[in-house]
């Protein structure tokens, strides 16, 4: 999969992630999931020099007195979440949504800043809005993005599907999981990415129940 997903957008972060999809990005090292199907770090050196001079490069764009544009916001963003800091995360990315120029954007702005309220469950960065609170704005988040990519940019629905699902997984909810999973899985397979089908079948896989078969509704 090409750094930053289907999108024509500059890459957000400093590794790639195909189930992360509009969260892939370019750089040093490259982002895997976790056994919570969570991004983090392949090679945690290479990621956090990458990272380092994101941040550095926002820092002289934020210096230099005008506007801040949403590439380097989204690359900090999503570096911060991967390395295990959501609250710090939420804050470029919400700027990033609003500075979003293409629904595109907005769409993979929503999702990364819906992960980053997922993500906030614990951990020496949790911020006062996770927990319970975080999970409520994250599913609110996560329909805003899937909402606008079925009006605005279809090709990006089975990414919000897939974050969604996950979000319903995590919440312990795997009924509801399974459908968006297997709508974000039916559209993968048309795709024809292994990558991405082979991240959706291993979300589906913690649904419990058979796996999807081609073709499977």
């Amino acid at each position: 999969m090409t750094p930053g997903g289907p999108t024509a957008d500059p890459p957000s972060a400093p590794g790639t992630s195909p189930a992360a999809g509009p969260d892939a990005g370019a750089g040093d090292g490259t982002v895997v999931m976790d056994e919570r199907l969570r991004m983090v770090p392949a090679d945690p050196a290479a990621y956090r020099a990458a990272h380092a001079r994101a941040e550095a490069a926002l820092a002289a764009a934020r210096a230099g007195g005008g506007p801040v544009g949403f590439a380097p916001l989204r690359r900090v963003g999503v570096g911060r979440l991967v390395l295990g800091d959501p609250a710090g995360a939420r804050g470029p990315l919400a700027e990033a949504v609003r500075c979003a120029d293409t629904p595109r954007r907005r769409v993979a702005a929503l999702v990364n800043l819906a992960d980053a309220h997922r993500y906030d469950d614990g951990g020496p960065h949790r911020g006062p809005t996770g927990g319970a609170p975080g999970r409520a704005r994250a599913l609110s988040l996560y329909r805003r993005a899937l909402r606008l990519a079925r009006r605005a940019c279809p090709e990006l629905e089975h990414f919000a599907l897939q974050h969604l699902g996950k979000h319903h997984l995590d919440a312990d909810e795997p009924d509801r999981a399974r459908p968006l999973l297997l709508a974000a899985l039916r559209a993968r397979r048309e795709l024809g990415d292994a990558e991405l089908i082979a991240s959706t079948e291993a979300a589906l896989a913690r649904c419990g129940g058979p796996p999807a078969a081609p073709g499977a509704d």
